[in-house]
């Protein structure tokens, strides 16, 4: 892909292992058979080739994601806030790698894909305060001799296919942590 803009000093070398996803802690490829090319909509050049991925992709990895939660659910907050501080940070030391491709990507504007890119840096620091506010609380009720509980479980696993025009933000979005509040009538 062509660079538009200049990296900032110390930015990491730019990134092109869109060959791989990352499914039960290994980097292969989609296993669907083909490949699909990614054009950008300006010019139609291709940007790359991601190797296509199918349901048994995604159900090894739903699989995977499933097993894995519980270890994530013992961490201390202070260890899930941690890995989604080094989220941002490594989103942070990829700014311009970032918008680079949403610009390409997604036929965006720099000043949509800079909004963009803000927003999910956004998204990523608050969603890591979020792992110090689990809390549970009772709260009035209409219902007279009644109060609500409210508990803070885990909502699960998810799968996001993500559109094109937010790519990132609707994706991060989807899948931060944040408030699953469940509300109980006692």
């Amino acid at each position: 892909m062509t660079q538009t803009m200049s990296a900032r000093a110390g930015a990491p070398e730019r990134y092109d292992g869109f060959d791989t996803m990352p499914i039960a802690g290994v980097w292969r490829a989609g296993r669907a058979g083909g490949s699909r090319a990614d054009l950008d909509p300006w010019s139609g050049a291709t940007l790359t080739e991601i190797p296509l991925a199918g349901a048994d992709d995604l159900d090894e990895a739903f699989r995977a994601a499933h097993e894995a939660q519980p270890g994530w659910a013992a961490r201390t907050p202070g260890e899930r806030a941690g890995v989604l501080r080094t989220a941002a940070a490594i989103f942070e030391a990829r700014h311009d790698e970032i918008v680079d491709w949403i610009v390409h990507e997604c036929g965006g504007t720099v000043a949509k894909g800079e909004l963009e890119w803000g927003l999910v840096r956004s998204v990523l620091h608050e969603a890591a305060s979020m792992a110090h506010h689990v809390e549970g609380r009772i709260t009035p009720s209409d219902v007279p001799g009644k109060e609500n509980r409210v508990y803070r479980r885990p909502i699960g696993v998810v799968a996001v296919i993500s559109p094109w025009n937010f790519p990132v933000q609707l994706s991060a979005r989807s899948v931060r942590p944040r408030w699953p509040w469940a509300t109980r009538w006692c």
